[in-house]
């Protein structure tokens, strides 16, 4: 029997590019995956996305926008939410400075 990877895969914000892939991703039997995003909207894009949009466990991080989020309780709720998680693998998607700086914690 194989073994399951709990994978948490971390972005600011979804869009409905990430969701199929996610939803693709979450059929894989070997795969437990969580999706954590920052925010559901960020101000310069024109998607907001739900946790049902994803195809697999969602977490959200902070209602409104990311660019009006602080800073601090984002870092703390992403540590929060990977303490709890206890993910074997994390994947950073993108070029994203609260993840990478929370992710290694």
């Amino acid at each position: 029997m194989s073994a399951v990877t709990k994978t948490a895969i971390i972005r600011v914000s979804m869009a409905p590019y990430h969701a199929a892939r996610l939803g693709s991703l979450s059929t894989n039997p070997r795969l437990a995956l969580t999706a954590i995003q920052l925010s559901a909207h960020e101000s310069f894009r024109a998607w907001t996305s739900s946790n049902a949009d994803l195809g697999c466990v969602t977490e959200t991080l902070v209602e409104g926008n990311y660019e009006g989020a602080n800073r601090r309780l984002l870092r703390r709720r992403l540590v929060e939410v990977l303490n709890q998680l206890q993910p074997d693998a994390v994947v950073v998607a993108g070029d994203m400075e609260d993840g990478r700086m929370c992710a290694g914690n």
